[in-house]
């Protein structure tokens, strides 16, 4: 065994970035996975709010390596009689179809069970199979809101704001990995597959896990609560994030106030408590943004490891690209696209020291595995010259 995952096939019929976020981490650690979609490509690579490169969407490309490319149209029967014949040797199907959709396309959980008993089944959606939100569509910005997320961003008495990446999706993305591992070390033993339901809003909910469980329990409120020694600080050229917790000091704000060099606050009745520090908080991260701002971010992030303060600095990408952790810990890696280019990708997180991950495909292009697939599915040229002239696949 190279990868953990080699010889688990998996047919990745989702869309965006919930499920492909998904089947991308399966890829990386050895899953064929084969990603199905329409003849005129998976939404996801003409999204005009993203740059391109090359011709890809860089939403696309940020999510789409170690998959092989097939192009049917699910809409036509003989399209989706080409679908079942691959469930028949599949080990996990995806789909993030809104609830019916996948029954009115005759490729539900108990069709495709029917043609593979091991196969697991894996349904992503916007809020779950049932209930009064069911057939709505679900997107990460709503996930954030809907969650509590939102809410918590922002300082009290302004208007809360989402998280500008997809956040939910992709840590989505990662509950379903689980699901799935999980799915298959109970086919080990069962040797049958089951259904995997995942909610996007179930899994921002989870994400929130700790402020909500405080409101279920305690019924204080939970939210824009502004602590100073938590706070983003700007400095004489540039962003200092500030994690005031775990310092060996039962006086935190004092011993900032002596890392900056300026008179204790601690001692003032505005500050005197956690409590009033927050409930004076702008005032108090004015008063330590006038110290932070006579030095670069660099000096001071020296001084608060002197003291072993949790600190660091805010990056924008480019920052982020340069930075040499990043290096360290390959987390940005160059993968050729087969026609004398190279595209930086995202590394993967998960460091295996038997059976690391690898990126051995450049995601495809539309239908570009199309023929193999389908030779490999016993279709003979005649057969594949039939479906492609009749628009089944491409």
């Amino acid at each position: 065994m190279n990868r953990p995952l080699d010889g688990i096939r998996v047919l990745d019929l989702s869309i965006w970035m919930f499920g492909p976020i998904c089947t991308q981490v399966l890829g990386d650690f050895g899953a064929d996975v084969i990603k199905v979609e329409a003849p005129s490509g998976e939404p996801g690579r003409g999204n005009e709010t993203h740059p391109r490169w090359r011709g890809f969407s860089t939403r696309f490309l940020s999510r789409n390596r170690n998959k092989r490319s097939i192009a049917i149209d699910l809409r036509s029967e003989a399209g989706q009689d080409v679908l079942l014949r691959l469930v028949q040797d599949a080990d996990v199907v995806v789909q993030n179809f809104r609830p019916g959709v996948a029954e009115r396309l005759g490729l539900d959980y108990e069709t495709l069970r029917s043609r593979n008993p091991r196969v697991i089944y894996v349904a992503g959606s916007g809020y779950g199979r049932t209930g009064p939100y069911a057939a709505l569509g679900g997107q990460d910005r709503v996930a954030q809101a809907m969650s509590g997320f939102v809410f918590g961003n922002g300082d009290p008495g302004t208007k809360p704001f989402p998280a500008r990446t997809s956040i939910m999706d992709s840590f989505g993305g990662m509950v379903m990995v689980q699901g799935i591992l999980l799915a298959l070390i109970a086919r080990h033993a069962t040797g049958v597959g089951q259904r995997v339901d995942l909610s996007l809003f179930d899994a921002a909910i989870f994400s929130n896990i700790e402020s909500f469980t405080t409101h279920l329990n305690t019924r204080e409120p939970v939210g824009q609560i502004h602590d100073p020694l938590m706070s983003i600080y700007r400095t004489a050229d540039g962003l200092l994030q500030l994690v005031m917790v775990f310092v060996r000091d039962d006086n935190p704000l004092g011993l900032l106030c002596r890392i900056l060099g300026i008179d204790d606050l601690s001692g003032d009745e505005r500050f005197a408590t956690k409590q009033d520090q927050a409930r004076h908080g702008r005032e108090l991260v004015d008063l330590l943004e006038e110290a932070f701002r006579t030095r670069p971010t660099g000096h001071w992030l020296a001084r608060l490891r002197e003291h072993d303060v949790i600190c660091s600095p805010v990056y924008d990408y480019a920052d982020l690209a340069a930075d040499p952790q990043v290096a360290e810990n390959d987390m940005i890696q160059e993968v050729a696209d087969g026609a004398g280019h190279t595209a930086a990708l995202v590394g993967q997180p998960i460091k295996l020291s038997a059976t690391p991950a690898s990126i051995d495909r450049f995601p495809p292009t539309v239908g570009e595995h199309t023929d193999d697939i389908l030779r490999a599915a016993g279709f003979d040229d005649a057969g594949i010259r039939e479906l492609r002239d009749s628009g089944a696949v491409r």
